[in-house]
């Protein structure tokens, strides 16, 4: 079976060049980084496309 790992790299995550190595020591398959890395600070803002509190 091969398994792989996900994360959400922020600033308080693991650098994902010392993550990688570290899952291949221990027999990972793979490592999947989302491509979207930036996520809003605030939802006090609400989207541009209309606000989806309502």
């Amino acid at each position: 079976m091969k398994v792989g790992a996900m994360i959400f790299a922020t600033d308080q995550t693991l650098k994902v060049t010392k993550l990688a190595p570290e899952l291949e020591s221990r027999g990972f398959e793979s490592l999947w980084i989302p491509e979207k890395t930036h996520l809003p600070t605030s939802r006090l803002t609400s989207w541009p496309g209309g606000d989806l509190l309502e």
